[in-house]
């Protein structure tokens, strides 16, 4: 079937006075090999003109809009995906940090979260990290406290370990006089912050509590301070959750490997490092928890290895 300008275009071929009727129609059309910004000085050959309906060119730029309007929301799409990806890698990132911090904060010995330490003053710590009696290695060495008896919730480790450093600076106080409620830790034991802090109270020097990464090398730490005249306070576990506290007042070295020279139970005793080292490592609040003061003692020889 001819289209309108196809008929119009015959008419036109036919009838000169229908040229009139095809030059409107054609003013209304574009068609291939013909530019419509030109001017109509003169026109192809009447059977030249291939004659595309106007409303056929709307069409087909109705038909790219929407094409380009779906690729625009195809992209936009795209851009939502990518964001939720990214949205979802940040929350795994978060995720990672949360259980590195909840890491950090659990107890690096798996016990329980009630978990709590309590002292005792027997032979039971002395068998789990051998401590063997020993006569004071030097004169001028002060004699150890005597510990007072335990209760069922602290074994006066800590009391006595504070009154032992006191007298290396020249302050005596009984760990029997220690035995209340401003000198304790809350709960069972003393911890490492509150033994710092009887020793700031009671010698009015500047002591410092400490703990050392896995990495460090604890038997050079302890050496350092024993050589510059500072006796060391370490806690070391004697059992799942038993702690003890003794005093560092030299490291002598033995053929079988070093020994720590330290003041428990009124008296002096040698403990081998590789008996002790593990268990000071697992200390509370450690890894390797030890008390020491700025100043050194004079009761102390810098020279001490």
């Amino acid at each position: 079937m001819e289209s309108e300008v196809q008929k119009t275009e015959k008419a036109a071929q036919e009838k000169p006075e229908a040229l009139e009727t095809y030059l409107q129609l054609l003013a209304n059309s574009t068609y291939k090999g013909f530019k419509t910004d030109e001017k109509r000085t003169t026109l192809p050959t009447l059977p030249n003109l291939q004659i595309i309906d106007q409303t056929e060119t709307n069409s087909g730029a109705q038909k790219t809009d929407s094409a380009q309007r779906k690729d625009k929301d195809k992209d936009k799409e795209k851009e939502k995906e990518k964001e939720k990806e990214k949205d979802k890698e940040k929350e795994k990132e978060k995720e990672k940090e949360k259980e590195k911090e909840k890491e950090k904060h659990e107890h690096r010995y798996e016990l329980e979260p009630w978990t709590i330490p309590i002292g005792a003053n027997s032979d039971n710590k002395k068998k789990s990290v051998p401590m063997e009696e020993i006569k004071k290695p030097e004169d001028q060495l002060p004699n150890a406290w005597e510990q007072p008896a335990a209760s069922f919730m602290d074994g006066k480790c800590g009391m006595t370990g504070v009154a032992n450093m006191l007298r290396f600076y020249g302050v005596e106080k009984d760990p029997k006089e220690l035995d209340s409620y401003d000198y304790r830790s809350w709960g069972p034991g003393m911890r490492a912050d509150k033994f710092k802090e009887n020793l700031n109270l009671l010698s009015e020097k500047n002591f410092s509590a400490y703990s050392l990464s896995e990495a460090d090398d604890a038997l050079a730490t302890l050496r350092k301070h024993i050589n510059e005249g500072k006796p060391v306070a370490i806690q070391f576990m004697t059992g799942p959750t038993n702690a003890h506290w003794v005093v560092v007042s030299g490291i002598k070295n033995e053929k079988s490997g070093p020994e720590l020279q330290v003041l428990s139970w009124g008296t002096y005793y040698k403990i081998k490092w590789d008996d002790v080292a593990e268990p000071w490592k697992r200390g509370y609040g450690g890894p390797y928890p030890h008390v020491v003061c700025d100043s050194a003692s004079n009761l102390l020889k810098r020279s001490a290895k």
